[in-house]
């Protein structure tokens, strides 16, 4: 007989196994070569949102079930406390899809659709949100996740939880090096002026900015209130509706890439 715990760990390996496996770069060239492009990207999206569905369907079967957790949540000081943290890393997610247009990552990928000159010119300068961290989306992630592992009841939804914490961490790593690999110096000195860890950054390293990022800030504060109002929501199915609201939005990114290769 299967135990819950057993359940979520074999679709979490599922998931993350396959997920990163296609991010590995020999993998990735080789079924790029042979598929294509565009194809390779829909398979990608494929794999990974039916593995993230059968996860959603395992924890929302199995989540309330199995040994107990940490579960923080019942000692009040930490319940609140690491509620702070989801919030603040909510903010930062939010922050990082507001101000993704001018991110070093969305101009480095227009650069990739220029000429071949324009790829090699230096980046103006990391926007506010960037110097807080260079992956403010990736970072508010991985807060969130691994506060709520923390707080959870049950292993199998620290496992849960816990495992969005380590895929989001190593992703970090692998989107560093494949950028570092096709940008070469322009990307490497956008990592010198930034850090992944928060205000980690020196001062010695910023670079002057004329950016008001009033824009970004209210739009990541009232995403984190309107997240954190629809929480008792998140809460059905141990967590599971935030599995599929990751695989839609993967789906949707997904679609929008391969509209737009098409269309070139």
């Amino acid at each position: 007989m299967v135990t819950p715990t057993v359940a979520v760990l074999g679709a979490w390996a599922l998931f993350g196994g396959t997920h990163l496996l296609l991010s590995w770069p020999p993998i990735r060239r080789r079924l790029t070569n042979r598929l294509g492009d565009t194809s390779f990207i829909a398979l990608y999206a494929g794999v990974a949102t039916a593995s993230l569905v059968l996860l959603a369907v395992v924890i929302a079967h199995e989540g309330g079930h199995g040994p107990s957790g940490l579960n923080l949540a019942a000692v009040p000081a930490a319940k609140w406390g690491l509620g702070a943290v989801a919030f603040a890393g909510t903010a930062l997610t939010m922050a990082g899809l507001a101000g993704y247009p001018k991110s070093a990552i969305a101009v480095l990928a227009r650069r990739m659709r220029a000429s071949h000159d324009a790829r090699h010119q230096p980046l103006t300068g990391p926007t506010p949100i960037e110097r807080v961290t260079r992956h403010p989306f990736f970072i508010g992630l991985a807060l969130v996740m691994a506060a709520h592992a923390l707080l959870a009841k049950t292993l199998p939804m620290t496992i849960f939880f816990g495992g969005f914490t380590i895929l989001t961490l190593v992703g970090i790593s692998m989107q560093d090096r494949k950028l570092r690999q096709r940008h070469g110096s322009v990307y490497g000195d956008f990592e010198n002026a930034t850090s992944v860890v928060p205000f980690a950054r020196t001062k010695s390293q910023s670079s002057p900015s004329s950016a008001r990022p009033v824009r970004v800030v209210a739009t990541a504060i009232l995403g984190a209130a309107l997240v954190g109002a629809l929480h008792p929501l998140w809460q059905l199915g141990h967590g599971a509706w935030f599995a599929v609201a990751i695989a839609l939005g993967g789906l949707f990114a997904t679609a929008k890439q391969v509209w737009r290769a098409r269309a070139r």
